[in-house]
């Protein structure tokens, strides 16, 4: 369903964005989505087991470059850069000295460079790293407080950020020496809150996603150029103008924001969005429910709603598989890190994709993770 909206239209003009779009909002309805088992939707399932000769440490965050996967660990010490699921290189350079930093509050990889960047905590410094060898290539510090980055292309970062005087919102900074090259769009603190790092935006996925009371998907281009090229919102279940304008610097509005986000049915979306053609898909879920097995998949096409599912069930496992980074290619990956038997559903015959990914687990070496590469069909 689509509705105009001649206040978001107005909207547009403010923000300054050269588009043509007119200002159309797709209304997702939550309770359309069809409930679906994975092997129904998914195609090009992948397993590769992560292969290394120590235990790897408890992963929490995970971006994927077709072959190349990159993962940091749930302490915030050390990245782990596996090539077709072999450890070929460990960072772990905690400490005072040079090249170290504090713990890894976000990082960036470059596949054209082979150079990661890691943001160290609590200094907004981005130290710089060539891959697989991990030898130390300089720092440089951005102004303001950084919350998400990603590459733009082989010299430019896009962050969303804090100003160092206030206010909020996106920009492209040189990883020369972290100066601003251009600010794409200010933006309010619901959507410097949003809980999706932009590792989705790639050089190749330059999809950029802002949430609100009315949702946004602008593409931008490599001079930085930017339109607005998809609006919507969640109808009744949308996160209410006041609220999604809140200022992040007062306490008040705050509290606010967190007493109404925990009382109401609010879904938010633009996570791990991605383009193909005139197509755009994307996740979403309910604000208050962080859990990624709860996430929803939409696609949309030229301004209608194709594909809406949840559920991605697999016959005889406890949980169902929900991707943790785009892939780099157009498809999703998900990490599984777990014993077999803690994910092995006993009540039911297992399908032919379940004994494969348990198989996979059980024959992992100190119970090391395994990944899922699939598209979603």
């Amino acid at each position: 369903m689509k509705t105009k909206n001649y206040l978001f239209g107005l909207m547009l003009a403010v923000i300054g964005c050269q588009s043509h779009y007119d200002g159309t909002v797709v209304e997702i309805d939550v309770d359309a989505a069809q409930e679906v088992n994975f092997e129904d939707v998914a195609k090009d399932v992948k397993i590769t087991p992560l292969k290394s000769d120590v235990p790897i440490n408890q992963c929490a965050e995970i971006e994927c470059f077709g072959k190349e996967t990159l993962i940091r660990s749930a302490g915030r010490k050390t990245m782990y850069y596996f090539v077709d699921g072999e450890l070929k290189g460990t960072l772990n350079a905690v400490g005072r000295g040079r090249g170290e930093y504090n713990q890894i509050q976000q990082f960036v990889y470059s596949p054209s460079t082979k150079i990661l960047s890691v943001l160290s905590m609590g200094e907004n410094k981005m130290f710089k790293y060539s891959v697989p060898n991990m030898k130390f290539l300089g720092s440089y510090e951005i102004e303001g407080t950084v919350r998400y980055l990603s590459e733009h292309n082989d010299t430019t970062i896009l962050i969303r950020k804090r100003y160092p005087g206030g206010g909020y919102g996106i920009e492209l900074v040189s990883t020369r020496d972290g100066h601003t090259i251009k600010n794409l769009r200010d933006i309010k603190g619901y959507s410097l809150l949003f809980d999706d790092h932009v590792g989705y935006y790639r050089p190749n996925n330059r999809l950029l996603s802002v949430v609100g009371n009315i949702s946004t998907f602008s593409w931008v281009e490599n001079d930085g150029k930017n339109e607005i090229i998809l609006g919507y919102n969640f109808k009744d279940k949308d996160m209410p103008e006041k609220y999604a304008e809140f200022d992040y610097d007062n306490m008040q509005d705050m509290l606010g924001f967190a007493a109404f986000s925990q009382s109401e049915d609010i879904y938010t979306g633009g996570l791990l969005c991605q383009k193909e053609g005139n197509t755009i898909s994307f996740w979403y879920h309910k604000e208050l429910v962080d859990d990624k097995n709860f996430r929803h998949f939409i696609s949309i096409r030229n301004g209608n709603i194709e594909k809406q599912y949840k559920g991605f069930r697999v016959k005889g496992l406890t949980i169902p598989i929900i991707p943790d980074c785009v892939d780099g290619n157009g498809g999703f990956t998900t990490i599984i890190e777990a014993l077999p038997e803690n994910i092995e559903d006993k009540e039911v015959e297992p399908s032919e994709l379940a004994k494969e990914i348990l198989t996979a687990l059980k024959n992992q070496p100190d119970n090391n993770p395994i990944l899922i590469n699939y598209r979603i069909q």
